[in-house]
């Protein structure tokens, strides 16, 4: 008589795995009909969303500018970025001074250095004028700390 309970609860446990598996098994009876009675739903859309989404894949160009990448297009910093890509054109804006010696001639002689310093000294000493306001090279081309 003590093990009543035990037997009451053993059975209630047996009776709901029982009810449990029927419902998981009828589940899976209706699911497998489905797809014998529409297998194209099963074969022929998965394989089309498959093409579709690599040849998407493959034809899609990649961004590298981190720009495009993280920054938010209605940030402060993006619309800095239009007002100097309006005023002074788009990158790069760097000057690079390329000297080539000619007919074989060294670029470290006395007089070809003479020559390559008044070219860095008369493009350090051009002034920019904007708005009538006139800005030294050092201001237009070196942003201070």
């Amino acid at each position: 008589m003590g093990c009543s309970w035990f037997e009451e609860w053993s059975k209630a446990v047996t009776n709901f795995k029982h009810k449990l598996t029927e419902s998981i098994d009828s589940a899976f009876e209706r699911y497998t009909g489905f797809v014998y009675d529409h297998p194209c739903w099963f074969i022929w859309i998965p394989a089309i969303v498959s093409i579709a989404m690599g040849s998407a894949w493959i034809l899609r160009e990649a961004e590298a500018n981190p720009r495009t990448l993280y920054a938010k297009p209605t940030s402060d910093a993006m619309s800095d970025l239009a007002l100097i890509q309006e005023r002074y054109g788009d990158w790069p804006r760097v000057t690079f001074l390329l000297f080539v010696g000619e007919d074989g001639k060294n670029l470290l002689d006395e007089d070809v250095l003479y020559r390559a310093n008044q070219m860095v000294e008369g493009l350090n000493n051009r002034n920019v004028t904007v708005n009538g306001k006139e800005y030294p090279f050092d201001e237009v081309c070196v942003k201070g700390t």
